[in-house]
């Protein structure tokens, strides 16, 4: 039987989009993550991951496309060194496996009631559920650093780099202390996006996984 190493860290992506989609409460405390909040409705870049683990190895790598419109829709499409797919369509999100033939369907709702993922569906988010730092370096780039102060988080922080107002990096650190980083480039803001890019079609030999219905 086929694996793919990058099956569980697509999971971790998850969570760092939820971060990045969660910004607008925390906005209004903080001028940085404001203006890019307010510039942006549209993002795409390249990314490249790494993840960490606890002795301080690379373990993996991988590189991709990010795409990115609010309210709601993204989609990581990886490319190397495995396919795979994470679509948000604003109702339902689709972890597809290219080289498994396999997609896993979550309902967006379902996992919106758990923090920090309410804004995504409109929720109230609380800012006092979070520790909030910012710093910055001699290059003048801004370094944010989230802890989540509430029992069930599901990462221990969330820390991005901002560059001339433009995102450029995120970094989560899980609750078994592994690190995932992913660096954007090629940065495009504010392009329009087709509705099509953030749909996911089922085609035949596909094995669906979870709940595909109305989709």
């Amino acid at each position: 039987m086929k694996t793919n190493p990058l099956k569980n860290d697509r999971y971790h992506l998850w969570y760092l989009l939820l971060a990045l989609c969660q910004l607008i409460p925390i906005a209004s405390a903080n001028d940085t993550l404001k203006t890019f909040i307010e510039r942006v409705d549209t993002y795409q870049a390249e990314f490249s991951q790494v993840v960490i683990n606890p002795s301080g190895e690379v373990i993996e790598r991988a590189k991709g496309r990010f795409l990115l419109a609010r309210p709601g829709r993204f989609r990581w499409d990886y490319t190397l060194p495995y396919q795979q797919q994470i679509i948000a369509d604003g109702e339902k999100i689709w972890f597809y496996d290219v080289d498994l033939e396999q997609v896993t369907v979550r309902t967006q709702r379902g996992v919106l009631s758990h923090s920090p993922a309410a804004l995504l569906a409109g929720g109230q988010f609380v800012a006092s559920d979070y520790t909030i730092e910012q710093s910055r370096d001699d290059k003048n780039d801004v370094f944010i650093t989230l802890w989540p102060q509430y029992d069930d988080a599901t990462f221990q922080s969330i820390a991005l780099v901002f560059s001339a107002d433009n995102l450029i990096e995120m970094a989560m650190v899980d609750n078994f202390d592994q690190k995932t980083v992913l660096t954007f480039t090629d940065i495009v803001e504010n392009r329009p996006l087709s509705e099509e890019m953030f749909r996911f079609t089922v085609q035949p030999g596909i094995d669906v996984i979870g709940d595909n219905s109305g989709g």
